[in-house]
């Protein structure tokens, strides 16, 4: 990369910034080569989640101390409310931009979901690490309220360093009958398990975008979520029911109305369908493009 910075044969770096800035801000002002910095979150606490005790307190403390000595000019994030985070922490300059061009799906490879034959049983579903702040444990105490009310099976997908303690817990609860891991699936494999399912439930406590869930709304699966600001996308009881970070009664009452209510279910699915057309990849990509050819042009 120097020899070819070195040479000018790049016109732009783009830093991904997951978590922490790298040397490419150096190289960049070195050589008057303009850098992107990619970022969706501060990481925050998920630092003593994601890493060792002594790195995650060091990256817990200096992550916003490097974002501030790291001057870039130009930011690239997907959500409008990181947008305004960011620039709180950053201070921009006049000359600083920061754009907002949300993730994307290849709307293709996610047809609609397969028609129920069995509406006396609900299939829910999550995907995700299998990492605390998930709020797996919340899934699985709403669903041990509600296990004698409705009639449901949940799938997993997604693994992670809580596995043990979350099939301890299933067992604890009494639902391994009912709740199955399946570990990671990818692919094909991935979206049938979602086009198989009725409900996607999603009751992660801190997220940098949720792109999953443009997954879920793509086959038409109505979605139940915590009620996180940088789910834009979403928008209550039009696509979706939204309930309060890491309460399992909240999570259980809309599980059980969701799951009772086949007209909000096909309601939910119809405008996820329509919604999820403004997140293709053909769109955003020219987004992106137009923005960073703006900054090398800008540059020069």
């Amino acid at each position: 990369i120097y020899e070819l910075l070195k040479s000018r044969e790049i016109d732009l770096i783009i830093d991904d910034i997951s978590p922490c800035p790298s040397f490419a801000y150096l190289l960049g002002r070195k050589f008057n080569v303009p850098v992107v910095a990619h970022l969706y979150e501060l990481f925050g606490v998920k630092w003593f989640i994601l890493r060792d005790p002594i790195t995650g307190t060091i990256g817990f403390l200096t992550e916003k101390i490097f974002l501030r000595l790291f001057r870039y000019k130009r930011y690239l994030t997907a959500s409008k409310h990181f947008k305004k985070i960011l620039a709180e922490v950053i201070t921009p300059r006049s000359n600083t931009l920061i754009e907002v061009i949300p993730l994307g799906i290849t709307l293709e490879n996610y047809p609609e979901r397969i028609p129920k034959r069995d509406i006396s049983r609900v299939r829910l579903i999550n995907i995700s690490r299998l990492l605390k702040h998930k709020g797996h444990f919340i899934l699985l105490r709403a669903l041990s309220i509600i296990k004698e009310e409705i009639n449901f099976e949940l799938i997993i997908i997604g693994d992670g360093p809580i596995k043990g303690i979350l099939e301890k817990k299933i067992k604890e609860l009494g639902l391994q009958e009912v709740v199955k891991l399946k570990g990671s699936l990818w692919g094909k494999k991935k979206i049938d398990e979602l086009r198989k399912s009725d409900i996607f439930v999603f009751p992660s406590f801190q997220e940098g975008f949720g792109h999953v869930l443009l997954e879920a709304m793509a086959v038409g699966l109505p979605i139940i979520a915590s009620d996180l600001p940088v789910f834009e996308f979403l928008e209550r009881e039009k696509n979706c029911l939204l309930v309060k970070k890491g309460d399992p009664q909240s999570l259980a009452n809309a599980i059980k109305l969701l799951a009772k209510n086949q007209e909000l279910q096909e309601q939910f699915s119809k405008y996820n369908r329509v919604v999820v057309k403004r997140f293709t990849w053909d769109r955003l990509v020219e987004e992106e493009e137009a923005f960073l050819l703006k900054t090398i042009n800008q540059s020069m």
